[in-house]
C-alpha cells in the first residue's frame, strides 16, 4: 500500500521537486504476517515499519501486468551472511534521512556474537553460556526444553535451534527473527514488582536481581527528540511445549552510568499483560505492535515501544554519561515468577520519529503474506532477492495503490 507520505512524495517527484521516491527496502520483523485468506489492513498512517532490521538499495526497476493490473516492481538483494525472518516489506524515498544526521533511526543493540554481553547474580559476573545444540528433549516427550542447569537463569543459543521449529512453537511465533544470535532470560531471572510512581505504572527491581549487562556502550540520545522511540522485540518461549499462557511478561532495559546502587537511570518498562488491549492510538504510553489485544495462546512475538520522554528517570540522570546498560526481565504466573518460560530478546532500536523531511519517508508498506501467516525466512550464507511491487492509479483524490 502506498502510505499518505508517500502520495506526496510521489507528487512532489511527478513535478521534479524531489529527487526519488523508491531508492531503498526496508525489511523488518516487528509485524504479525498474514495468511493468504486475511484482508488487508490500512497502512496509509505507516510512517516507519513496527520494527525495521535493515535497509537495502534499489538493484532494479521493471513494469508488469499482473491478472490485468498493471505495477511497478522493485528489486533489492538481501545481505548474504545473516539470517533474518521477515514480517514486513517497506520502500523509502532514500537510505536515510538527511535531515536527521547523527541521531537518525537505528538498531541500538542486535544481542550478536559481537556484542559482550555478561550474566550479573548476587556476587558473581560470568559469560552467558552458549547451548547451540538442540534444545528440544528426544521422543517421547520431543519439544518440550531440554534441561538447562538450575544455575542458568541466562543462556545463548542460535534463533533456527530445532527447538522453535517444532509445531506449536512455531505456530505461536515463540522464533526470534532478528539474525541467529539470541539471548534467553528465565521467567525467574529477576523479581520486577510493580509501582505507581508520578502517577504511572513503574517496574521496580531489587539490587540483588539477577540480569545482563553490557559495559561501556558509548549511548548517547541527548540530541533526540523526547516523542522518538525506543523499540524493544522479544518473544515468550514456554520451557515445555504445552502451550500454558503466561499471564504477564515483564521486562526492564536500564541506562546508567554506572554500577553504584545509587547511580542515575533511565528505564525502559515493558508491562505487557495476557488480554489487554492496546490500541497504539496517539498520546499512547506505550505502543505494542501488533495492535490490538496480546493473545499468548496465538502470539509470542511483540515489539513494545516507548517515546523517550516517557522512561522513567532519576532526577540527575543524563544521557551524556550513560556507560552501563542492564536487562532484567520477568514472566508472571499465578502470581509469582516462573521458571516454566523464558523471553527471548531479539533486538532493541531507536526510531527517528520527529524530524520531518518533506522527501524523504515511507512511502510504501506491507506486511508478508504467506499460506500460513508465518515470517519468510531468509537463512544464513544464501544470496536471495526481494520483491516489492505497487499498483498505481490515478482518481479525483489524487495517487492510489
Amino acid at each position: 500500500m502506498i502510505t499518505n507520505k508517500g502520495k506526496d512524495i510521489i507528487a512532489k517527484y511527478l513535478i521534479g521537486q524531489a529527487p526519488a521516491y523508491a531508492s531503498h527496502i526496508a525489511i523488518g520483523c516487528g509485524a504479525q504476517p498474514l495468511d493468504t485468506v486475511d484482508a488487508f489492513g490500512d497502512y496509509s498512517e505507516n510512517t516507519e515499519l513496527n520494527f525495521e532490521m535493515f535497509r537495502i538499495p534499489i538493484i532494479s526497476r521493471g513494469y508488469v501486468n499482473e491478472g490485468g493490473s498493471p505495477k511497478i516492481v522493485f528489486t533489492a538483494e538481501l545481505p548474504t551472511e545473516e539470517r533474518y525472518q521477515i514480517s514486513e516489506v517497506g520502500i523509502y524515498s532514500a537510505a536515510a534521512n538527511p535531515s536527521a544526521t547523527g541521531n537518525d533511526s537505528r538498531t541500538i543493540f542486535a544481542f550478536s556474537n559481537r556484542e559482550s554481553w555478561e550474566q550479573h547474580g548476587t556476587s558473581s559476573v560470568t559469560a552467558i553460556p552458549r547451548y547451540d545444540g538442540d534444545l528440544s528433549k528426544p521422543s517421547p516427550d520431543r519439544g518440550d526444553m531440554e534441561t538447562v542447569p538450575a544455575a542458568e537463569y541466562a543462556l545463548q543459543t542460535i534463533a533456527n535451534n530445532p527447538l522453535f521449529t517444532i509445531g506449536e512453537r512455531a505456530l505461536r511465533n515463540e522464533q526470534p527473527r532478528f539474525l541467529n544470535n539470541v539471548i534467553m532470560l528465565r521467567g525467574d531471572e529477576s523479581n520486577l514488582t510493580t509501582s505507581t510512581i508520578d502517577g504511572k505504572e513503574r517496574l521496580v527491581y531489587a539490587n540483588d536481581d539477577k540480569h545482563i549487562h553490557l559495559n561501556a556502550i558509548g549511548i548517547n540520545l541527548e540530541k533526540n527528540a523526547p516523542t522518538d522511540l525506543l523499540k524493544l522485540a522479544f518473544s515468550v518461549v514456554n520451557k515445555d511445549l504445552d502451550g500454558t499462557q503466561p499471564d504477564e511478561v515483564r521486562v526492564m532495559v536500564e541506562f546508567t552510568p554506572s554500577e553504584a546502587t545509587d547511580a542515575e537511570y533511565a528505564r525502559f518498562d515493558v508491562i505487557l499483560e495476557n488480554g489487554v488491549e492496546y490500541d497504539n492510538a496517539a498520546g499512547s504510553e506505550s505502543f505494542v505492535y501488533p495492535s490490538g489485544t496480546v493473545n499468548f495462546t496465538n502470539n509470542r512475538y511483540y515489539v513494545v515501544a516507548r517515546e523517550i520522554q516517557e522512561l522513567h528517570k532519576s532526577s540527575g540522570f543524563s544521557w551524556n554519561e550513560v556507560n552501563i546498560v542492564k536487562i532484567y526481565a520477568t514472566v508472571i504466573k499465578s502470581g509469582s515468577p516462573s521458571s516454566d518460560y523464558f523471553v527471548s530478546i531479539d533486538a532493541l532500536r531507536l526510531d527517528n520519529v520527529s524530524v520531518e523531511n518533506p522527501i524523504y519517508g515511507l512511502t510504501g508498506y506491507s506486511p508478508v503474506v504467506t499460506a500460513n501467516a508465518q515470517p519468510i525466512l531468509k537463512d544464513t550464507n544464501t544470496k536471495n532477492f526481494v520483491e516489492f511491487r505497487f499498483a498505481i492509479g490515478i482518481d479525483g483524490a489524487g495517487i492510489t495503490s
